[in-house]
């Protein structure tokens, strides 16, 4: 998946388009959980519990997670604004059924203190109910589930408007960001990816690696060379001339220039 986009974030520290793959993938794997509680019928594996005619209600609807997580998903990876509403039609349902399971389990936990002396305990098999009443916990329970109730749904209600958010983003078909790669690929852009100030700031050179100029040295009149006025002036150096067979010949500027040895030409 490419974050090309920028569609904001989710849970305040991911991009919102992989928050919301995230939450397909979380959607998929609860639904084995809910095949699981819906084989075993474990209070333990589900939310709620407490209410016997909603008790198979939000496992129900959680084990068609399994399509619908998996529809989300390639809807998050493609950019498929249509299947992204289906997921999100298909968590308000789970969201609904979750509230409405929540709210009978605690309308049940109302009358958890005489559960254990009354008809109802009698007509119908609750045996959650019947060890809080028993052990004389039910306020305790009453407290406990609400809270860990409030925190689900909200959960619940957070992810859910995460997607919808996604999906109406994909929907007004939002443009790219223009980036021509000189905010990435410079020296600067480098520096600011990792976060790092210029290092040439606080560099200081050290005096021993200095290179020290060398004075300019006249090396002519030490190897007897003489330029131009003062080739044949006072100064009676000896010039050396080396003639055509090799032989070093001795010049003084008195003599006159060295003699310019003529060209032979060849007939063939």
């Amino acid at each position: 998946m490419a974050f090309e986009r920028d569609h904001g974030t989710c849970c305040l520290v991911l991009p919102l388009k992989l928050g919301v793959g995230l939450i397909c993938m979380l959607i998929f794997a609860l639904s084995m959980l809910n095949f699981v509680a819906l084989l075993t019928g474990d209070i333990r594996l589900q939310g709620n519990g407490y209410s016997l005619d909603f008790y198979r209600l939000p496992s129900i609807v959680g084990c068609f997670g399994f399509i619908f997580g998996f529809i989300g998903l390639l809807g998050v990876y493609d950019d498929k604004w249509q299947w992204l509403r289906i997921f999100n039609v298909f968590l308000v349902v789970k969201l609904l059924a979750m509230a409405l399971a929540c709210a009978a389990d605690y309308w049940t936990l109302r009358s958890c203190e005489g559960w254990i002396n009354s008809p109802t305990a009698e007509t119908q098999n609750n045996p959650q109910m019947y060890v809080l009443s028993s052990m004389g916990v039910c306020p305790w329970a009453r407290w406990s589930y609400l809270i860990g109730a409030t925190l689900d749904i909200g959960f619940q209600v957070y992810i859910t408007y995460c997607s919808v958010l996604y999906q109406m983003q994909l929907a007004s078909n939002p443009p790219y960001a223009l980036d021509f790669g000189l905010e990435r690929y410079d020296v600067t852009g480098r520096w600011k990816f990792y976060q790092v100030t210029d290092p040439r700031n606080d560099y200081v050179p050290d005096r021993d690696m200095k290179e020290e100029k060398q004075p300019i040295i006249d090396v002519g009149p030490a190897l007897g060379v003489q330029y131009g006025a003062n080739q044949y002036g006072g100064n009676q150096q000896e010039l050396h001339h080396y003639g055509p067979d090799g032989m070093d010949t001795i010049f003084t500027p008195a003599d006159g220039p060295p003699p310019v040895q003529e060209e032979r030409r060849s007939f063939w």
